[in-house]
């Protein structure tokens, strides 16, 4: 532009050089709107009264006008196959519904072996500190299960379970047996799910129901009227579609608001997550939980 003799304005210089010209143009086509559709639409004796009306109209243009000009990437909750089934000592699914998954690796974490045992089902894999299975480890050997013996105190089961499927390289894990055990062991579970979540895909199956973190925008289909919950871990900004009660923008956070029980009014819900981390917690039938898993995969590309 300098080289043909052409002046233009500049939104700001940085280190780097001088601003981009299309910065300029974005922000006056924002006044230019914000002007039309808020100022001269509303009267306010005090601007504190208007910074509400500035605020909607933000959230309005950027979440609802502009970016969906633009690609919008979400990753897409699918049903696959997974890769290993790691079992918790909580309350775990029926027998039968293990013989859904045949051909699928199952890891126990030390003494949800146990509680396997103890409906006729032989895991595969035991991993832990093996505190819960030392008296009965002759069992497990004339069974054919595989036992790996991890002593770090710094980590549960769990996390060794964990640990163990991805040095397998099975990313894509179902989670049972989550709940039902002391309230600190479950909470410290949880914990380690928002952890590994970013590594692999987890989704936790409990009493007809789904858990599965989400660090960034997803879409999902389901039925008209299941429900759906959005815990913050701790806290999320977000905006919802499709469902009763809508987010547009919205905070949730631990201790002060969180997104539990609302109802899909679409078969199509998207949720747009613009910073921190959720817990999905959808339906789902044990059939299908056990037969597949729930993972989040690569989006579709543009709207």
């Amino acid at each position: 532009m300098k080289s043909l003799n052409i002046d233009y304005e500049f939104t700001h210089r940085h280190r780097y050089g001088d601003g981009v010209p299309e910065e300029n143009a974005f922000i006056e086509s924002w006044h230019s709107i914000f002007q039309s559709e808020a100022v001269d639409r509303f009267e306010f004796a005090l601007f504190q009264k208007a910074a509400p009306n500035i605020e909607q109209h933000r959230y309005w243009y950027q979440l609802q006008c502009l970016l969906y000009t633009l690609k919008t990437s979400r990753r897409i909750l699918r049903h696959i196959r997974p890769d290993a089934i790691v079992c918790l000592n909580g309350m775990l699914p029926k027998r039968d519904d293990f013989f859904l998954v045949r051909g699928v690796p199952v890891i126990a974490a030390d003494g949800a072996a146990n509680s396997l045992h103890n409906i006729g089902i032989t895991p595969d894999f035991i991993v832990g500190d093996l505190d819960s299975i030392s008296d009965r480890s002759d069992i497990w050997q004339s069974l054919y299960t595989a036992i790996t013996y991890i002593g770090d105190q710094n980590t549960n089961d769990f996390e060794k379970s964990l640990v163990f499927a991805l040095e397998h390289g099975w990313a894509n894990v179902l989670v049972v047996g989550m709940q039902g055990g002391d309230l600190d062991h479950t909470l410290n579970n949880w914990s380690i799910v928002i952890r590994y979540g970013r590594r692999m895909n987890l989704c936790i199956f409990d009493t007809g129901r789904i858990s599965i973190p989400v660090y960034e925008a997803v879409e999902f289909e389901t039925q008209i009227g299941d429900m759906v919950s959005l815990i913050p871990q701790p806290k999320a900004e977000l905006t919802t579609r499709g469902l009763q009660w809508e987010l547009n923008g919205e905070v949730l956070e631990l201790g002060v608001r969180e997104g539990a029980r609302n109802r899909t009014v679409t078969k199509h819900v998207e949720i747009d997550l613009f910073e921190g981390t959720i817990l999905l917690v959808i339906k789902a039938g044990i059939s299908s939980m056990m037969g597949c898993h729930f993972a989040l995969c690569k989006d579709r590309g543009t709207r």
